[in-house]
C-alpha cells in the first residue's frame, strides 16, 4: 500500500509493531449478554454517536489513533468492498430515558476467502464502562455472526504495546500463528 506521507486515521505516527491474532471458530460461539445493555447493527443516523465514541475510546493511546470525522469513516468504513452495517454492531445502554452508545465493533467478512475468514475491526467500549465484560459481549455477538455467515478463522490485528487489548484478546483465545 502506497503511503501518502500524511497518517491516516488508522496509521499512528510511527509504526509500532503491530500483532496479528487469530482464533478458529470449531463450534458455534456462546453469545453473551450484559444487563442494561443492547447489541445491535448500526443506523447511519448513529454516525454521530459513533464518531463521539470513537475519539473517546482511542484518546490518549501510545501510538496515537486520531478522533475520526464523516469523511474518516466514509473512507475507513463504508467505502470498503466488505461493508456491511448488519456487521456493525452498537451497545447501547437500554435505558429509555437516556440511551448511550457504550461499545462498537465491526466485523468484516474477507471477500474470496476460502475457508471464509474474517477479522475483528475496530473493537471500542467507551472508557467509564471499561472492565464490565462490555468488550467480551461484543466480541461474542460478533463470533456469532461471523459463525453465521460461514466465517471460521478470524484475525485481530492491534498493536503490540496496547497491553490491556493483547491481554483481553488472548483471554478471549486468540493466538499468534505460528
Amino acid at each position: 500500500m502506497a503511503h501518502s506521507g500524511a497518517p491516516s486515521p488508522t496509521q499512528p505516527l510511527s509504526h509500532p509493531r503491530v500483532l496479528h491474532l487469530f482464533r478458529s471458530l470449531h463450534t458455534p460461539p456462546v453469545v453473551l449478554s450484559c444487563p442494561g445493555v443492547c447489541i445491535r447493527p448500526f443506523r447511519t443516523q448513529e454516525l454521530d454517536a459513533y464518531l463521539a465514541l470513537f475519539g473517546r475510546a482511542f484518546r490518549g493511546l501510545k501510538p496515537p489513533v486520531r478522533p475520526w470525522d464523516r469523511r474518516d469513516f466514509h473512507r475507513q468504513m463504508t467505502a470498503r468492498p466488505w461493508w456491511s452495517p448488519e456487521n456493525c454492531l452498537l451497545a447501547w445502554s437500554n435505558r429509555p430515558c437516556r440511551p448511550r452508545l457504550l461499545g462498537s465493533v465491526t466485523l468484516v467478512v474477507l471477500p474470496g476467502s476460502e475457508p471464509r475468514q474474517g477479522a475483528v475491526h475496530w473493537l471500542m467500549v467507551a472508557p467509564e464502562f471499561r472492565r464490565r465484560g462490555l468488550a467480551r459481549v461484543l466480541l461474542s455477538h460478533l463470533e456469532q455472526r461471523a459463525w453465521d455467515q460461514g466465517v471460521r478463522l478470524l484475525r485481530v490485528e492491534t498493536h503490540a504495546c496496547w497491553h490491556a487489548a493483547v491481554a483481553f484478546y488472548r483471554r478471549c483465545g486468540y493466538r499468534t500463528r505460528q
